[in-house]
């Protein structure tokens, strides 16, 4: 079966399903990146980046609006009330098998994170009507259901292959932050808890990951050590068994929140506990009070008094582990894909 992703944001982390069943000889996939002007830019700025293949994805993100409409099964990502409606719905017209995926939550809340026209709006609605739809949360499923769309959710998947209970033996404690450093990942809130703890030489903070604060790591914190982007998924395995709670800060901002949150599950299927902001994702990834915390209104002070509960009461860490082992294991990749594929083979 050969299918066709087409997406603004074609991170390969949102479709690991997919490219399980690729792994396993199931189908064939072709990826088109939409944002050619995006492309275009980082062609001829960021030199760290082969030109010939920067080329390659500027000319397939050029053409692939051209090439789609030779294309039979068709998967699409795009932000809600993106102008791309309208080529959207010319390829429901050619009776494409398409399926729409989106973690968005907000269809229904005008103003939300996005401001667009009534009529983009409007073209939207109509997309969505009938069309399948493939979203992580059951929040937002029941969001779409509003507007007639066939939804089914799907999680994002991880290898439990690769994220597994393989403990690390060490002193002290060590709570890990992965992700990108900016500021709307409460890298900034991250800084603010280290320092409550510099006091305390049994406790690490681990950073990993890369972003327009890297800078951050030349202040030289005493209890806070950078790794940098870690892309290799069996090192960062290790590194989330070497560790003893993962906290993930993020935070609402004007045009954003987290809508899921993989290192979450990453962490939780090694037996690491998490401590959580509450955005969509992780309070549906939390929703049954197992595998860690989930913390109201940002409260950083409550954050540190769940760090140093986890610290202080073993059984308590123990219970937690466990559980949230318990809970990772509903994100096994292998399982979830099974379930892409019917979605798939439906119409063929």
């Amino acid at each position: 079966m050969k299918i066709t992703i087409f997406s603004e944001c074609p991170d390969p982390n949102y479709y690991q399903s997919l490219y399980y069943l690729k792994e396993l000889g199931k189908v064939i996939i072709s990826v088109y990146d939409s944002r050619f002007l995006y492309l275009l830019v980082k062609f001829f700025g960021f030199g760290k980046i082969s030109k010939k293949v920067m080329l390659q994805d500027l000319l397939r993100s050029f053409f692939a609006p051209f090439i789609l409409l030779f294309k039979r099964d068709i998967i699409v990502g795009f932000a809600p009330y993106s102008i791309w409606v309208y080529y959207l719905l010319l390829l429901k017209l050619l009776n494409k098998n398409m399926i729409y995926v989106t973690s968005w939550p907000y269809w229904d809340n005008k103003g939300k994170y996005i401001h667009s026209s009534f009529f983009t709006r409007w073209f939207w609605l109509l997309f969505l009507k009938d069309i399948k739809v493939i979203t992580p949360t059951v929040t937002v499923a029941h969001v779409i259901k509003k507007y007639r769309g066939n939804v089914k959710v799907i999680p994002h998947g991880i290898n439990l292959n690769l994220f597994f209970p393989k403990r690390i033996k060490h002193r002290g404690m060590r709570i890990l932050y992965v992700g990108r450093l900016v500021e709307e990942k409460g890298i900034y809130d991250l800084i603010t808890i280290a320092k409550k703890f510099e006091n305390n030489h049994s406790v690490e903070f681990w950073v990993v990951g890369g972003g327009r604060l890297e800078n951050l790591k030349e202040k030289k914190i005493p209890n806070l050590k950078f790794f940098g982007e870690i892309k290799d998924k069996e090192k960062l395995a290790e590194i989330y068994n070497s560790c003893d709670i993962l906290i993930l800060l993020s935070k609402k901002i004007k045009k954003w929140e987290e809508f899921f949150g993989i290192v979450l599950i990453e962490a939780m299927a090694t037996g690491t506990p998490v401590i959580a902001f509450d955005n969509v994702g992780p309070r549906e990834i939390l929703s049954g009070g197992l595998g860690g915390f989930l913390i109201q209104k940002e409260d950083k002070e409550e954050v540190y008094n769940k760090i140093k509960l986890i610290m202080n009461n073993p059984s308590k860490r123990k219970e937690l582990s466990l559980s949230a082992i318990k809970v990772a294991s509903r994100f096994d990749m292998s399982k979830l894909s099974a379930q892409w594929l019917e979605i798939l083979s439906e119409n063929n």
